[in-house]
């Protein structure tokens, strides 16, 4: 028998094109180009789990199954999760993303026929991966490749919380030379942000020693000599860490323009978000050229302080692109679909700027993810379209924003990340509680056809308002 054949690969494109609720081989391509773009390493990890988890439901005779992309999205989600988890090496990664795509595929073949056998119209989504990435975590912390509390502290300092950050640093205790190293790293930043610049200084040069390659150390040294005002020392650490921005304000105070011109606008071409970098331009402008120059520049750079977070303002030219090809995915799978994104996202960027308390929260990227797939699941796939569908869903996204910040809390002390849960709760919770309802039952869509394609999910839309129609001419009194 043929394990992995031209037809296994598709259903395995499908599982990325799940990742975005999209049932469609073209999308997950284009889905998996774009993760390959984004992270080379953690994309190959990706189809790793991906694959393994197919192959595994192949073997236990779910080939009808395998079309919805359920087993492929569920381990392509695992092998993805290594971004999280720099500090566990390969050997680590390998075993415990075949040892989780093994869990998933049992939790989802017994899902599957126990929902059939009870006819039940009901799906554990990615529930599964979460699950197999949590029991994951707790085999790594117990192998001491991985500890706990420097997720917290990674969690803390994404927040802007350098406090929280420099006490889960200082309790954690790796086992491995590449947690010792990864938890200097941490408490540097965290004393960095605290304003600790000489300590921070001390914890990014014990990560250089452990590990002459992490950049990210070499970056912080760099801030943290510049903000000494020891500039030679703090060019060397930029140059070394291709710190553009670093390095321009540090050749704009020597005096040297058109050097300063020339890593600034590198900075822009790397990171196009980067506020700092355009100040740093404005700055240039007005020791070289008119001011009317200078001015645009400073109105740039204010204009992108009001409207996008610290944390955004960091964003990479790989990463949007990354998201300009997930979008084009979606739109090659539903037009609709794509329009509900792009709301989303016009409507996420006002709500930053008008309440605080919110924007922060919305910069925490899983947390985007959960409510870009709340709406892309509930705006006409598994829901159909209407007001009552448009209320459900903001009330389901009102509660996550809400909730995630205790969530993550609550999470995080036990070292478990929150990962796409609040999503696949509420999406379970939706298939459970609509059907014993008359004022909701009609608002689902059934399951095999919401996992198929847009033009399948049309052509029932279509036929229930036809059947819809029809009753009412028959109910009319003659």
């Amino acid at each position: 028998m043929e394990v992995f054949t031209l037809s296994s690969l598709k259903l395995v494109m499908r599982g990325y094109g799940q990742m975005f609720l999209a049932n469609n081989i073209t999308s997950g391509m284009i889905f998996f180009i774009a993760l390959l773009i984004l992270s080379p390493m953690n994309a190959a990890w990706s189809l790793l789990g991906a694959v393994a988890s197919t192959l595994l439901a192949k073997l236990a005779g779910m080939k009808a199954e395998m079309a919805s992309g359920l087993f492929g999205v569920n381990g392509a989600l695992l092998g993805l999760s290594w971004l999280m988890f720099p500090e566990v090496p390969a050997i680590g990664k390998l075993i415990l993303t075949l040892l989780g795509s093994l869990i998933i595929t049992l939790l989802l073949v017994v899902s599957i026929k126990l929902f059939k056998r009870m006819r039940i119209g009901l799906t554990l989504f990615a529930l599964p991966y979460i699950l197999a990435v949590w029991l994951n975590v707790f085999i790594a912390s117990a192998a001491g490749w991985y500890e706990s509390m420097d997720m917290g502290g990674w969690n803390a300092l994404a927040m802007r919380k350098p406090d929280n950050a420099k006490i889960l640093f200082e309790e954690s205790d790796p086992k491995s030379i590449r947690g010792r190293w990864y938890k200097h790293d941490g408490l540097g930043w965290a004393n960095y942000y605290l304003g600790n610049h000489q300590s921070a200084l001390e914890e990014f040069q014990k990560c250089i020693k452990l590990e002459p390659t992490l950049f990210d150390a070499y970056s912080g040294a760099g801030w943290c000599e510049f903000n000494l005002g020891r500039y030679e020392q703090a060019e060397f650490f930029f140059k070394a860490a291709s710190t553009w921005n670093g390095l321009g304000w540090i050749y704009l105070g020597k005096g040297e323009y058109q050097e300063a011109r020339s890593y600034f606008y590198k900075c822009t071409l790397f990171t196009p978000l980067n506020s700092d970098a355009y100040l740093g331009l404005s700055r240039v402008a007005l020791q070289t050229e008119s001011s009317k120059n200078g001015i645009w520049f400073t109105k740039i750079s204010y204009s992108i302080q009001r409207t996008i977070s610290p944390v955004m303002q960091t964003t990479s030219s790989i990463q949007i692109l990354s998201w300009t090809l997930f979008l084009m995915g979606i739109f090659w799978h539903s037009r609709t679909s794509f329009f509900v994104a792009l709301f989303l996202i016009i409507t996420v960027i006002p709500l930053t700027m008008l309440v605080p308390s919110v924007g922060k929260s919305l910069t925490d990227i899983n947390l985007f993810f959960n409510l870009l797939a709340l709406f892309l699941a509930f705006g006409g796939q598994y829901l159909r379209m209407g007001l009552k569908a448009a209320l459900w869903t903001s009330v389901l996204a009102i509660c996550m924003v809400t909730t995630w910040g205790w969530l993550g809390s609550i999470l995080n002390l036990i070292g478990m990340p929150a990962l796409c849960l609040p999503f696949n709760l509420a999406l379970v919770a939706t298939l459970v509680v609509f059907p014993w309802f008359h004022f909701t039952r009609d608002m689902l869509i059934p399951l095999e056809v919401a996992t198929s394609s847009p033009e399948e999910v049309n052509l029932w839309i279509a036929k229930a308002e036809l059947v819809g129609k029809c009753w009412k001419t028959l109910e009319k009194p003659v």
